[in-house]
């Protein structure tokens, strides 16, 4: 016959409640690692979100600042090639100019003004023969329509600087045909030593030339600057060579344009101001 031993309920309440302490442990242990977690990942989530909303602002900002950049360089290329238009404007409106200094290849400048400047009846003659070329030309009618000093800031510094070496140069022998016109000394005008300078840094392979002929040289390169301001243009504008035929027809109908627009003179140049 079994026997009942006694019981230690203290010691079994104890196991009991050291049981029961252990499982709710682990669960509490699992649903603090799981609450932790879920705070983490709402604070990633949130992080998450922010970096992508401060990426796609970045993104925008980057987007508007390019666009804007984009519009401004359209607008410049624009306003660049309307100053480089008004640039070449204001020299074909400089043409008769051009044709005046043209006929005065054939005059020595210094002996006419030192012949009108003199008084008596070759004097008479020269002056009246300075009048009839710059009639004949039209000068005293010839005003730009625009003044291109406000493209300044549009031209590249070689167009800037062709086009002032050209609309000086082209406008000398006329400022020499007024003085002689008006039987003035030539000590009136001012001294050409600093248009010649300019003209020798525009045209480096005239250096000599302009060395041993002064002033009297200055209508014979205004042809050649106008031609050094157009491939500074055309250097601008970055413009594609146009092909060898192309060329060819383009020469030909600038010579005729130039054999149509020379101006006939009424009259011979008096003989003591021809140039030898």
């Amino acid at each position: 016959m079994t026997s009942w031993l006694p019981v230690d309920w203290p010691l079994v309440n104890s196991f009991a409640t050291a049981t029961i302490g252990f499982i709710i442990g682990i669960g509490g242990k699992a649903m603090i690692e799981k609450f932790i977690q879920h705070e983490l990942d709402k604070k990633l989530e949130i992080h998450r979100t922010q970096t992508v909303r401060r990426e796609a602002e970045v993104a925008a900002l980057r987007e508007m600042s390019l666009s804007r950049q984009s519009s401004r360089n359209d607008a410049l290329d624009k306003r660049r090639l309307e100053a480089l238009d008004k640039i070449w404007c204001t020299v074909v409106e400089l043409m008769p100019f051009e044709h005046l200094a043209k006929m005065c290849e054939r005059i020595d400048m210094d002996a006419a003004l030192k012949i009108s400047a003199g008084g008596g009846h070759d004097s008479i003659g020269v002056k009246a023969f300075a009048d009839t070329l710059l009639k004949s030309h039209k000068i005293e009618d010839c005003k730009p329509s625009y003044q291109p000093y406000a493209e300044r800031p549009y031209l590249s510094p070689m167009v800037w600087a062709m086009y002032s070496a050209y609309a000086q140069s082209v406008k000398y022998p006329a400022v020499q045909l007024h003085t002689i016109r008006a039987g003035l000394e030539a000590e009136i005008l001012a001294d050409p030593q600093t248009l010649l300078d300019m003209i020798k840094v525009a045209l480096p392979g005239q250096a000599k030339f302009v060395d041993k002929y002064g002033s009297n040289a200055i209508c014979f390169l205004v042809h050649d600057l106008k031609e050094a301001l157009l491939v500074e243009i055309n250097n601008s504008l970055d413009t594609s060579k146009i092909d060898e035929q192309g060329l060819e027809i383009a020469v030909k109908v600038i010579e005729a344009v130039n054999k149509a627009s020379q101006t006939p003179v009424d009259g011979e140049i008096p003989e003591k101001i021809v140039r030898r």
